[in-house]
């Protein structure tokens, strides 16, 4: 392995129930310096805090010369929390976590019931 190597990010995937219990232990080891994030059914990703979907959103705005309090956000998972956070409007899907409700300021419907469609309505058209 090259001295320059470095390591950015984590994927542990298993059966949910072992995965609830390494997240507590990588949780508690890891948090100071990473994000650890469940990103779906049986995954858990850590990655450096300044990497994620917030930080994403933030640079892709500089970019395109965009402000961000006029963007829109959507998400179900912790990993969109960030993100959610930093958008002009975070909406959070029906089928969202908790936490992800908890972090937006909007809960639409679910994936199957046209949350993404029905937020377009409210909020765009």
């Amino acid at each position: 392995m090259p001295n320059d190597f470095e390591i950015t990010k984590a994927i542990i995937n298993g059966d949910e129930r072992e995965i609830d219990g390494i997240s507590e232990i990588v949780h508690q080891k890891f948090d100071k310096d990473y994000f650890v994030v469940r990103t779906g059914v049986g995954f858990l990703e850590i990655f450096p805090k300044d990497v994620n979907k917030g930080a994403a959103l933030k640079a892709l705005t500089k970019v395109l010369k965009l402000n961000i309090d006029e963007t829109i956000a959507m998400g179900d998972r912790d990993n969109d929390i960030p993100m959610l956070k930093i958008a002009g409007k975070g909406i959070a899907m029906g089928n969202a976590l908790p936490d992800v409700k908890k972090s937006s300021e909007y809960v639409t419907t679910d994936n199957n019931h046209s949350g993404v469609g029905k937020t377009i309505e409210k909020f765009v058209l």
